[in-house]
């Protein structure tokens, strides 16, 4: 209910002391105003990544949207880990935990108030998961951004 994927039946949502409008924005503008409050790593990324864009055509097309220089794509990927070759890979070239850190990325690239994750490290080896939640932790201590799973 919070990112909108559901409506309440009954009841308000609020964030920061705002009631949240409880159907989806109708128009651009809203939907990217939306966009920049809220954001959402779901637990299985690759759903939720384009397939036939490479990793950094993925974080362009979300920096572009938001009226964001491109050239931020690169710092974005070297903040969660990528390198260079991963940066020209398509999301079925990556694995799992990569793809969760490119999922993060594109996330961070509209600067969100809040960051709700899905179980974002469940389906992933412990010790990348412990290399997730450690970034998390240094992109909170680093922003004051708070995230909720």
């Amino acid at each position: 209910m919070l990112v909108g994927l559901v409506r309440p039946d009954h009841g308000t949502i609020a964030v920061a002391g705002r009631a949240r409008e409880p159907r989806p924005p109708r128009g651009r503008a809203a939907r990217l105003a939306r966009a920049r409050e809220i954001q959402m790593v779901f637990q299985d990324p690759y759903v939720s990544l384009d397939p036939r864009l490479t990793a950094t055509q993925c974080l362009r097309t979300a920096l572009r949207l938001h009226d964001r220089g491109e050239a931020e794509a690169a710092e974005l990927l070297d903040r969660v880990g990528l390198g260079p070759r991963e940066a020209d890979a398509r999301p079925r070239d990556l694995s799992g935990g990569q793809r969760q850190r490119l999922a993060i990325a594109r996330a961070l690239a509209v600067d969100p108030r809040i960051l709700v994750l899905d179980e974002a490290v469940a389906a992933l080896d412990v010790s990348i998961q412990a290399q997730i939640l450690q970034l998390l932790a240094e992109i909170r201590a680093e922003t004051g951004w708070r995230w909720c799973s």
